[in-house]
Order: C-alpha cells, then sequence, then structure tokens
C-alpha cells in the first residue's frame, strides 16, 4: 500500500498492520519541536509605592480592598505569560523581536494615568471613555515596555477595581461576565465633560473606596491576565505599512522576499481548505472521527490507511495546473526576489507552477512521492493517483507476494 508523502508523528511503538502498505515518504527529522511555552519570562515584579505585597491572590488576611486589589496588579505584571492557544509560539516570538526593535510601533507615553472620579454626594463614580487611538496605543506600549511599565504608567498611585475594569476596556476588551457589567453599570456613569480633576469639590478623585465585592476583583484581575497575554501575543499592524500601495511599493524594493502559503491558495482550483463550513474537516464528519485531523495520524494510518485513502481524493491535486497565486510565487522567483516558499499544502502545485525545490519548503511532505511502508520503495505520487481517485488501496508491487501468501484471500492488485 502506498500513502502520499506526509509528515506525521510517528510513535515507535505502533503496529504495522499493513504489511504492503506504500505510504507518503515522511522526513521525521522535520518535525518541528514547540518551544518553551512561556515565551514571556522576562517581566519582573511590579511594585506600586506604598502598597502591600501579600502572599497569594486569595489571601485572607488582607481585608482591605484598595491593598487587595494593588496586591493583585502586582502578581499581574509578574506572571508569566503564555501564548493564545491558536497562536504559533514560533511566530509569537518572532513578531515580538520585531516589534521591539521597530520604532514605528514606539507608542506615544499618555499624559497620566487613568482617572475615576467619585461624585461624594451622590455616591456615583464617573469613569473614563477611550478613542480608537487611545486603545491602539495603550496596545502599542505594553507591547513595546512591557506589563511592569505598562500597569505603572497607566494606573494611579491609588486605585481600586474598577481601575482593572477600565484598564480592560482600554486594551479593547470587554468583560463576558454579565452580572459584573450590571454591577459596573449601575455605579458608574460616563465622565461629565469636564476632567474630574477639574470639577468642584463634588467630584473626588483620591481615597476613592473599592465598591466590588472580593469574588468581582478577582474575576476582574483573570480577565486583565487574559487581556495583557491577548495583546502580547498578538502582532500588532503597523503604522506605516497597511495599504495595498505599500505592499506594491516594497515589492519593488525588496530583495529577499518569504513567502507563507496555506490551504486557501488552492481553493480556486477545486481544492478545499480545512476548516470553513464547506472545508474538508466539514465534509468527513460521516467518518465519525473524534478529531477530523485524525484522518492524517500516523498511528491510525498503520492500523487501518483505509480511513485516509476514504477521503484523499478529496485533497488529491489536479495535475499540471497552478493557481493565479502559484503564478505570483514563481514570477518573484524569475525575478530573483524570492527568498523562499514555506506552504503548509501537500498538493505539490507549488513544483506544478516551476518554483525550484531549493525554493521551496513543503512542511507538511505532499503527493509528490509515496514509499512502501514495508520495503520502502519509492515511486512519483502520480503512479498512484488512480488508485485514489477510484478510493482503492495502493499496494506495493514488490510486497504483494508476500501479502499474497499472508493473505490469501481477496487480494487486490498491486500497482
Amino acid at each position: 500500500m502506498t500513502i502520499p508523502h506526509m509528515n506525521h508523528a510517528v510513535s515507535k511503538n505502533a503496529k504495522n498492520k499493513v504489511s504492503s502498505a506504500i505510504c507518503p515518504t515522511q522526513d521525521r527529522n522535520r518535525i518541528r519541536k514547540q518551544p518553551d511555552d512561556n515565551i514571556i519570562n522576562e517581566l519582573s515584579s511590579h511594585k506600586k509605592p506604598k502598597a502591600s505585597h501579600p502572599n497569594s491572590l486569595m489571601e485572607p488576611k488582607t481585608t482591605d480592598k484598595h491593598e487587595r486589589t494593588q496586591a493583585a496588579l502586582e502578581d499581574v505584571a509578574s506572571l508569566q505569560l503564555r501564548p493564545a492557544d491558536d497562536m504559533d509560539p514560533v511566530t509569537v516570538s518572532a513578531a515580538s523581536v520585531v516589534s521591539m526593535s521597530n520604532d514605528v510601533l514606539k507608542p506615544e507615553t499618555p499624559k497620566g494615568p487613568i482617572i475615576i472620579g467619585k461624585n461624594t454626594l451622590s455616591g456615583i463614580f464617573y469613569g473614563p471613555s477611550f478613542s480608537k487611538g487611545e486603545s491602539l496605543n495603550a496596545r502599542m506600549f505594553l507591547k513595546y515596555y512591557g506589563a511592569h511599565k505598562f500597569l505603572d504608567t497607566y494606573l494611579p498611585e491609588n486605585l481600586n477595581s474598577l481601575y482593572i475594569y477600565y484598564l480592560i476596556k482600554l486594551l479593547g476588551f470587554e468583560v463576558k461576565d454579565q452580572a459584573l457589567i450590571g454591577t459596573i453599570n449601575s455605579i458608574v456613569h460616563i465622565s461629565p465633560p469636564e476632567h474630574p480633576q477639574d470639577s468642584k469639590n463634588t467630584i473626588s478623585v483620591t481615597n476613592v473606596e473599592d465598591p466590588l465585592a472580593k469574588k468581582q476583583t478577582v474575576r476582574l484581575i483573570k480577565d486583565l491576565q487574559r487581556a495583557i497575554n491577548k495583546v502580547l501575543c498578538t502582532r500588532l499592524r503597523l503604522s506605516n505599512f497597511f495599504t495595498v500601495d505599500h505592499f506594491v511599493q516594497k515589492l519593488h524594493t525588496a530583495q529577499k522576499i518569504l513567502v507563507l502559503t496555506g490551504a486557501g491558495v488552492s481553493t480556486s482550483l477545486g481544492i478545499p481548505d480545512f476548516r470553513s463550513s464547506e472545508g474538508f474537516y466539514s465534509r468527513i464528519r460521516h467518518l465519525g472521527l473524534d478529531d477530523p485531523q485524525d484522518v492524517f495520524n500516523y498511528n491510525i494510518f498503520m492500523h487501518d490507511p483505509s480511513v485516509f485513502y476514504n477521503i484523499a481524493n478529496m485533497v488529491l491535486p489536479p495535475e499540471n495546473i497552478y493557481s493565479p497565486l502559484h503564478s505570483f510565487i514563481k514570477m518573484l522567483q524569475a525575478k530573483g526576489k524570492l527568498l523562499r516558499n514555506y506552504t503548509q499544502n501537500i498538493d505539490n502545485l507549488e513544483s506544478y507552477a516551476g518554483i525550484s525545490a531549493d525554493k521551496l519548503v513543503q512542511c507538511h511532505g505532499s503527493f509528490a512521492t509515496a514509499t512502501c511502508v514495508t520495503c520502502h520503495w519509492n515511486l512519483p505520487g502520480e503512479r498512484i493517483f488512480n488508485k485514489i481517485r477510484n478510493l482503492e488501496l495502493p499496494l506495493c508491487p514488490y510486497c504483494f507476494k508476500k501479502r499474497k501468501r499472508v493473505f490469501p484471500r481477496g487480494v487486490q492488485q498491486s500497482i
């Protein structure tokens, strides 16, 4: 049997129950090791002046809400933030380095911290409103300087849990706890036209007590942690590179262009992507797999290759044609500008377009070649395309006689 050349995570304990299967050639050395999840560990402990620091966020001995809120913020600044689950750690790390070294992303320092006032007569709190520009600048400030300086800059010395809520809003996020939002909306109004500090004695911005319960404060601290984490793990738009004209200008001047491609570049040829509503994974629900990605699992293939070959025809590439995007990549190569094309696709359309092998990295292997899982006979992938289109299991001709002896009944013809 043959399988298309795709990389799989291989278990040494996998049992080969198909003695003459031909599988796609696998370059197991290409399997990338994941870096340490803790990609941001340089944040030191955040200490606000005159604030006590309890041993734990839930320290029962800390009874003062003001001290508890400040102590919890210190913990947020010292947390080892992790990348979001849908982000590649390597991409995040590289983007962060570029962002930190590019003066284009250097943000403006705000004129002062967030200010929340309270009407001493009515008891109503007045919170600030933020523009999109202020929110973007705050995100850039966080990425450029880190969580420690961000909290020092945007929070006053004396604060309560409402400041945590508005810090989350400043970063462009919303709290999802509807009960908590209802409580905050019942006691907080948007700031009056005049600045709270410029108002008369009815508005106080110092020694403002904490209106929220301890449980609600803890919830806000966790939401702030997630918001900071998300910002640090997201690449921000460059302020000088965001239009088609910017892209075209860079194409003219760039000498080494790196191209990353995925399933979307082949959909114009009828090859489905993976996760859209009409994508590959939605089309194989009938197989009843716990995880649709199991169709590409090497251990499952070795146990039952028919799982893969029942659906392989869906992602089989059309022969000797390629998409307009592949033509564009070929043009970059012809002009001597293409440094490398990294592709997640297995359809091998890049080779049909004429992209040189030394310029191409097929991260998950491809249909270009296939290999017998028993004797390791290697052959061009096109040799098994007809079998794949007819939903038949490709069998190795060199192992066929042995297979016929072991399984004398119902043996298919070899390639």
